[in-house]
């Protein structure tokens, strides 16, 4: 696989150029301050080092002797001219500091007060730090289109276009084009601190009403970064971002933690987004958001590889997805892990996968995660919806390799059912494979308003009714034909220690399918309980054994989704399963049995003395008993005559 780095000069293509103080001024300030510099001992680098360095970023303004020195420097961006009184608007004194302090391992200080902003770059081998107490607060633009629209000379003085499409073909650079925090090739870039990053994006001017939407590229995010190597953010709140919150695209070695995420109010408000990106850990994370929370997605073929997003917490994730594959998937998405997450609410899925527009995704693990108050608890798909380069060939992708292990929830605000759905088109299948549960104990919500079980879903295919509908839960494909999952163009599904149930009551099966081959059931191991009657002498067993034998009363269409069925005759308990008396009641007996859970069974007991049945009798009325959706449970029956 090539760099993810190699696919573009970072540096052949001049920086974005932003009104700062000149050079001379950046000095005399600098002097006038007494703006500390320290001999950095990783840092030494040689003058033609440093002139290389000047030449990549574009220019040498703001460029200090401290830094043409190898030192490295401690910059407070009061000494710079900024106020931070929330009123003057601070930008240019801040980016001065911040072009004093680059390339040198140089600190840049955000401290106590709240300093209006518009967008900042932040550059290589520095550190960023924003103080406890301490706000950058993106300034706010005034519309003055017709009727009070936003337009894009409103926003261009506060908010320059970033014009990504200078470094990189991304997909996804149609949508995010502006940022209060932006960097692109700063390699050895560290954001920390106590401190918040504010968006400002609660003011009225980026939220539109209800007919007019602020389209996402005149809308800035909290803070944009691009193709830079071994970057870590720690610490810091982002908040009232006014587009996606905090996008990371196309980065290496990305280390997030303890970090929190907060973006409410507007639209399109994801949380942390990751496109692109390779060996990326996110860890003890908080993080509130409108939109899709904690989002991995690709725009470009190079894909995304080895994420471990642990120990963090969605909120709540108001109108979408708390952990997301997708929806942008155009690379391969592999090795990714969610550990340790607990889902406070979301809109649509608590876990949702989505290979769309050609992302082959494998090696995808969600374990140990708690959920409540979500839509759905899964979410699987694969289609043809081509959001893809423009120089790049259209593809049809798959998902490989789904896990699923200690996962626990209720799904209280959506009845429409859990999708795995892959796609067919044209003779072809988009295949969902090799997808394991274990201990897996969620509770799905009914829908009491449907009368019937629904017809099969479209499929997510490239004809324009299907393109025209957004791939989320409960809009792509409605209600499903089963009340916990749906499986089509499925292979290979395992249950272990695995619970479906049900919150009140819904027409459909637990499990349904078309072309699922492979998928087995959520099992019980079934403990059956017998006790005879006291003197009832034809069910005296002392002297006998007992055997129970059953079928499945009312048979649906989950027990036919296998061609093979690994639990012998669906429903059964099996040719005959001998039951044990109690060693303290003889009157007693007990055996074990896997059943599918949901089953409705029907018993007869069979007495055998000599080798000859001696008594036999089938269960009826209220001996008919169904198997209840847990890994383990007791079915316990006396025998009155």
């Amino acid at each position: 696989m090539p760099s993810l780095l190699s696919r573009v000069s970072r540096r052949a293509l001049p920086v974005l150029a932003f009104t700062s103080l000149a050079a001379s001024t950046t000095l005399v300030v600098l002097a006038a301050t007494g703006c500390s510099a320290s001999a950095d001992s990783a840092s030494t680098g040689s003058d033609e080092a440093v002139t290389s360095a000047k030449k990549d970023a574009g220019s040498d303004a703001g460029t200090s002797d401290a830094g043409d020195a190898g030192l490295a420097m401690s910059c407070d961006v009061r000494d710079y001219g900024a106020v931070g009184d929330g009123k003057t608007v601070d930008t240019t004194f801040i980016q001065a500091a911040i072009d004093a302090c680059a390339h040198h391992g140089g600190e840049v200080h955000i401290q106590e007060g709240v300093y209006l902003s518009g967008t900042i770059v932040l550059k290589d081998n520095m550190t960023f730090h924003v103080h406890g107490g301490g706000t950058l607060r993106g300034v706010v633009v005034q519309a003055t289109g017709d009727g009070g629209a936003l337009q894009a000379s409103d926003v261009e003085g506060a908010y320059p276009d970033l014009k990504p499409w200078q470094w990189t073909s991304n997909s996804q650079i149609s949508n995010t084009q502006r940022a209060l925090v932006f960097a692109q090739g700063a390699d050895n870039l560290h954001i920390t601190g106590t401190g918040i990053i504010d968006g400002n994006g609660e003011a009225s001017v980026w939220q539109g009403d209800a007919s007019t939407k602020i389209v996402e590229t005149l809308r800035p995010s909290a803070m944009y970064l691009l193709q830079s190597d071994h970057v870590t953010v720690d610490g810091i709140t982002l908040e009232n971002s006014a587009m996606w919150t905090m996008v990371n695209m196309e980065l290496t070695n990305l280390a997030i933690s303890g970090i929190t995420i907060d973006s409410q109010t507007g639209r399109t408000l994801d949380g942390i987004d990751l496109l692109d990106c390779q060996h990326v850990t996110v860890d003890s994370v908080k993080v509130t958001s409108e939109d899709d929370s904690l989002c991995i997605k690709s725009g470009l073929p190079i894909g995304v590889d080895d994420v471990k997003i642990t120990n963090s917490t969605v909120v709540r994730s108001g109108v979408a997805n708390a952990l997301k594959i997708g929806t942008a998937s155009y690379g391969p998405i592999t090795n990714v892990t969610f550990d340790n997450i607990t889902i406070g609410g979301a809109g649509k899925a608590a876990m949702a996968v989505e290979a769309i527009d050609g992302s082959n995704i494998k090696n995808v693990t969600f374990s140990n995660v708690t959920f409540t108050k979500v839509g759905t608890p899964f979410f699987v798909v694969t289609g043809d919806r081509a959001d893809k380069p423009s120089a790049d060939p259209d593809l049809v992708g798959s998902i490989d390799g789904l896990t699923f292990e200690n996962i626990t929830g209720t799904s209280s605000t959506g009845g429409w059912g859990s999708t795995f759905s892959g796609m067919e088109e044209g003779g072809n299948t988009s295949l969902i494979s090799n997808v394991s549960f274990d201990k897996v104990n969620v509770s799905f919500l009914a829908d009491p308003t449907l009368t019937s079980v629904p017809a099969t879903p479209i499929e997510y295919d490239s004809t324009k009714a299907a393109r025209a509908v957004y791939p989320d839960p409960g809009t792509l494909f409605g209600d499903v034909p089963a009340w916990g999952v749906y499986f089509r163009h499925v292979r290979n599904v395992s249950f272990v220690d695995t619970a479906f149930t049900l919150t009140g009551n819904d027409v459909r099966p637990m499990l349904s399918g078309d072309d699922a081959i492979g998928v087995g059931i959520p099992a019980s191991t079934v403990t059956f309980i017998v006790h005879t009657a006291p003197g009832a002498p034809s069910l005296d067993l002392s002297t006998g054994a007992l055997a129970i034998s059953g079928a499945t009363a009312e048979p649906t269409s989950a027990y036919a989704l296998l061609p093979a069925d690994p639990l012998g005759d669906w429903g059964h308990v099996g040719p005959a399963l001998a039951l044990t008396a109690s060693k303290t009641d003889p009157t007693t007996y007990t055996g074990t049995a896997v059943i599918p859970q949901g089953a409705t069974l029907a018993y007869k007991a069979i007495v055998t003395e000599n080798g000859t049945t001696t008594y036999e009798r089938s269960s009826a009325g209220n001996r008919a008993a169904t198997v209840e959706s847990s890994p383990t449970s007791t079915i316990e029956i006396t025998w009155q005559d």
